[in-house]
């Protein structure tokens, strides 16, 4: 087993080291040997790390394919540590995609068989992501509550790391209800942290949320200086998705503060690493984002960051009012042709690297953010072919909630172009699937769903108006409603 053992090694470096394909080379030899020998913990042990680094390459299926093959092993063989540490990987592969169901149902199944060998670390380590999934589902209570229990176990066994990762947790919870001042110190905690015990990947991703956090107040000075450091740290660790990552936002945080020069050399040098990442998905994001600067550059921001007033905002008040839709036309025609068109060459390039990405949830929330792109832009026809793709990824995963607020935009991009048939039909669809979930007992998503209600009626509403005076038009002129459309989007 000696050169299995070695092969496992390696891949282990090759993975700390950010070399997930080598990694991976090296651990299917590993694999293999063992699987010869018939060595089921070292099978068991492969597929967990295999499970790992395919996680990181985002190939889900193989992960969790690798994943429940290296928990049925290791239950067979009374093997507990093995069993746990498969179950705390799935967890985690399940949290990343989004299936908090399954990742919470898994994460409690990890810590009883860390319990059951008393295995405070690895209890520590679970009840992290277990925090993680609540605050994601908005359960703020539960997840400062797991938060807080890991920290305590991790502080027992003298994980420094784990406590670091512990205050990073409690931090965005905070972050999430409002108090800034708190989750401030408890970021700058985590990353005093992460530093002395030398985890670069936790002082970086400190300084990120830092730089979040005064973004979104509103401190665009501070959150430069946090993302500046980030950029500089990643550059030092060699990861290039993570400087491109940071360079974007800082481009953000300078052209607030009218730094133009300074913001335009920050995406310049995004948009050179993004052609040296391997993954599309990264390349997607850092394409996508910097096509929504230049869009925000070229046309201005809606404003308003409540989800449901931008959305009414753009779709219906800005589009389908025909005095605002001039107004609109009037402040387009005084932009910088140059701006918008180089918006719309990286939403479009970000929109064929995203066709090739075989993760649904990753395409899903990529082509969700080009249709609201391509929107402000006026660009309906681009926008609702969008939103069709993000529909039916969202579909397919299950994801009704986000697929009905989906539909709602794909309505309004079918209006704005008076497909106003086609936009009641979304509609229809979209009051039929929050119907079904009203009666689910999750606050956070109740709360979500009355907002989705009200937002569907207020569509129909305006969709019922701008049909009404469409078909008026038509009446008069002898267009068909395309024609119509047509002759709008010339004037």
């Amino acid at each position: 087993m000696g050169r299995a053992d070695a092969y496992s090694g390696l891949g282990e470096l090759y993975r700390s080291q950010g070399e997930c394909h080598k990694a991976e080379k090296c651990l299917v030899q590993a694999l293999e040997i063992h699987t010869k020998l018939g060595n089921d913990r070292g099978i068991a042990e492969s597929l967990s790390l295999l499970g790992g680094v395919y996680r990181v390459l985002r190939k889900y299926q193989e992960a969790e394919n690798a994943l429940v093959r290296a928990r049925h092993i290791s239950h067979r063989s009374g093997d507990e540590l093995g069993v746990g540490n498969a179950l705390s990987l799935l967890a985690e592969l399940y949290r990343i995609q989004f299936r908090y169901d399954e990742a919470e149902k898994t994460f409690i199944d990890a810590k009883q068989a860390y319990t059951r060998i008393s295995d405070n670390a690895g209890v520590g380590t679970v009840l992290t992501g277990l925090a993680s999934v609540y605050r994601a589902q908005e359960k703020y209570s539960e997840a400062m509550e797991t938060f807080i229990e890991a920290e305590k176990l991790h502080r027992s066994v003298s994980n420094d790391k784990g406590v670091a990762n512990t205050l990073l947790g409690r931090a965005r919870v905070r972050l999430a209800q409002g108090a800034f001042a708190e989750a401030e110190g408890l970021f700058h905690r985590a990353q005093t942290i992460h530093a002395q015990v030398g985890n670069k990947d936790g002082v970086v991703n400190a300084l990120f949320r830092l730089g979040e956090l005064h973004r979104d107040q509103g401190n665009q000075a501070d959150a430069e200086r946090f993302f500046d450091q980030a950029q500089a740290t990643f550059t030092i660790m060699g990861d290039e998705t993570g400087r491109a990552r940071a360079l974007v936002s800082l481009a953000k945080a300078r052209q607030s503060r009218s730094k133009s020069k300074e913001a335009e050399e920050s995406m310049d040098k995004a948009r050179a690493i993004s052609h040296r990442i391997d993954s599309p998905q990264d390349r997607a994001w850092i394409l996508r984002c910097l096509g929504e600067i230049r869009a925000e550059k070229a046309f201005g921001t809606a404003g308003d960051n409540q989800r449901r007033a931008e959305t009414l905002f753009m779709l219906s008040g800005l589009y389908l009012s025909q005095s605002k839709r001039g107004e609109a036309n009037q402040s387009l025609r005084q932009t910088p042709e140059s701006k918008a068109s180089q918006a719309k060459e990286l939403l479009d390039e970000a929109r064929d690297i995203s066709t090739r990405i075989d993760d649904p949830p990753s395409r899903a929330r990529i082509f969700h953010r080009l249709g609201m792109q391509y929107m402000v832009q006026s660009l309906h026809k681009e926008a609702e072919e969008a939103w069709k793709i993000s529909e039916r990824e969202l579909a397919g995963i299950g994801n009704e909630q986000m697929q009905a607020e989906v539909l709602i935009l794909l309505s309004g991009a079918q209006m704005c172009q008076f497909k106003f048939d086609n936009a009641e039909d979304c509609l229809t669809q979209a009051r039929a699937t929050f119907a079904r979930l009203a009666n689910v007992d999750d606050q956070p998503t109740a709360r979500n769903v009355r907002i989705g209600l009200q937002m569907v009626e207020d569509m129909v509403r305006d969709l019922e108006n701008s049909r009404t005076v469409v078909e008026a038009f038509c009446h008069q002129n002898g267009l068909s409603p395309s024609e119509a459309y047509e002759v709008r989007s010339r004037s």
